[in-house]
């Protein structure tokens, strides 16, 4: 009988050491898992930033771009309309409500209103400055390059969006 006894004694569960070995790979897992969504949640904050920040300095583009093609509809109902009407050259800020360039570039912020838009007019400040830089080289081209500014984390980021209009329409 004394051997069954030490038989079923030393099978009984687990020892000290197992038991924290199996604790110690439970916690190393946890935590590498916590981390690893914590670094992908600031992924995630840093690229949806850097998407608004290019959809921003192309809307830039896109109000030059309206400028432009209301123009060359002015010139159809308007005898010596310019192509190029709004457009001067300088670093402006535009804004998609009026689709005009807004004064002198001032570093101001962008503000979001309540429903998310963009615009120099109403709401909160974002963290984003846009700043268009028009340039005119010859009678047919307007080179625009939109730059925007912003800060994640007390870090700087900029992205620049260059686009080069024509007056393709009129060019001899």
């Amino acid at each position: 009988m004394t051997t069954i006894c030490n038989k079923y004694q030393s099978k009984r569960g687990f020892t000290i050491i197992e038991t924290m070995v199996a604790v110690f790979v439970i916690i190393t897992g946890v935590v590498g898992v916590y981390t690893l969504l914590q670094q992908t949640m600031a992924s995630i904050r840093v690229v949806s930033s850097k998407l608004t920040a290019s959809y921003l300095a192309q809307e830039g583009v896109e109000v030059v771009r309206n400028i432009r093609d209301s123009n060359w509809i002015k010139q159809e109902t308007i005898p010596g309309a310019l192509w190029d009407a709004g457009i001067p050259a300088g670093d402006w800020e535009a804004d998609y409500l009026n689709q005009s360039l807004v004064s002198g570039y001032s570093g101001s912020f962008l503000k979001t209103d309540a429903n998310g838009y963009y615009s120099y007019s109403s709401g909160v400040n974002s963290k984003y400055q846009r700043k268009i830089s028009i340039a005119k080289t010859g009678n047919y081209l307007i080179k625009v390059t939109v730059t925007m500014y912003w800060q994640n984390k007390g870090v700087n980021n900029t992205i620049v969006v260059q686009e080069n209009l024509y007056d393709w329409k009129s060019r001899p």
